[in-house]
């Protein structure tokens, strides 16, 4: 079997409609230039005629090739969706099986409305969205849960802090700890509307 030291991948303007709803394909481009070099992800699409875009970086090639990883694998993500933005960075110890995750999280998200399309429903008005957690996986993986520990929501209607994680079960589980300094119950009934 021939060892592939570089790879490149480019995908160009596609209508994948036809399988996922409103999914335009702008282009994708992949680049592992070496077996241990990390790998660039890059892509544009359209969603719901909302445009969305991912910028990654990934561990080397090989590590993320191997039946089981020798050491944490770093991962760098930018995703954005219109306004709104999400990066993704730390590491993740075992990616064959998604565990050991290792992350920090931050997106910021002007107006959550405006994403109702990528949502296909209503979703509420809420404003000036920052958030920040440290995101790792439940023992087993992702597949059994998760946590965000060190949780700080605002926004323009309130704030949140605490932990709060999620086990899959069985049965399903929700457990946390927050605590909110504000809430402006006016204005977040407004942005929730009508039921």
């Amino acid at each position: 079997v021939p060892q592939v030291d570089a790879a490149t991948l480019h995908l160009g303007p596609a209508d994948l409609g036809a399988y996922v709803g409103g999914l335009q394909i702008v282009a994708v481009d992949i680049n592992a230039p070496a077996q241990n070099q990390p790998v660039h992800i890059n892509a544009q699409v359209t969603m719901a005629r909302t445009p969305v875009s991912l910028t990654a970086t990934v561990g080397a090639a090989a590590s993320l090739l191997a039946q089981k990883a020798t050491a944490p694998v770093p991962l760098e993500l930018i995703l954005r969706a219109g306004d709104a933005n999400l990066t993704v960075t730390g590491t993740v110890a075992h990616p064959e099986a998604l565990s050991g995750a290792d992350l920090m999280v931050n997106a910021s998200i002007p107006n959550l409305a405006a994403l109702s399309a990528l949502a296909h429903r209503p979703l509420p008005a809420l404003t000036q969205i920052a958030l920040q957690s440290h995101l790792s996986d439940a023992n087993g993986g992702f597949e059994h849960g998760a946590t965000l520990q060190g949780l700080k929501l605002t926004t323009a209607q309130g704030d949140l802090a605490g932990d709060i994680g999620a086990v899959n079960g069985p049965p399903p589980a929700l457990t946390g700890n927050l605590h909110a300094g504000r809430i402006d119950a006016d204005a977040s009934l407004a942005a929730i509307g009508k039921p």
